[in-house]
């Protein structure tokens, strides 16, 4: 008998996104709003995308502990590319270099976190 996996519910992928949120004070509205638009129907592409991604931010939470959950403080990353990047403050290039990466992952779904934009390689 050929067992399916069941698919992921809702709840489970918010649950999922405000563990993730929780250690910098970002809710669950702040943490929806910056997942790639195109998977927010379907929560096992949710899950997907987050487990294969950190919360990084433009000013370090080390200095500046009052912006961790501040919108625009915070961007979704690489886990590689977030770690290599330590207390830096980053650019807006890096950002919207993040940004693309993400849209560029789900849509391949290939997250294989070099830190390069699929559409690059």
């Amino acid at each position: 008998m050929l067992l399916m996996s069941m698919p992921t519910d809702f709840s489970v992928a918010f649950s999922y996104l405000e563990q993730r949120g929780q250690p910098y004070g970002i809710g669950l509205k702040d943490m929806l709003d910056k997942t790639p638009f195109s998977i927010l129907g379907n929560p096992d592409k949710i899950i997907g995308f987050w487990v294969n991604k950190d919360i990084s931010h433009v000013l370090p939470i080390s200095t500046h502990p009052e912006l961790a959950s501040d919108p625009s403080n915070w961007f979704i990353e690489d886990i590689s590319e977030n770690r290599s990047a330590q207390d830096s403050i980053r650019s807006y290039e890096e950002v919207l270099c993040a940004e693309l990466d993400n849209n560029l992952d789900v849509y391949d779904n290939d997250y294989d976190d070099d830190g390069i934009p699929d559409a690059l390689m």
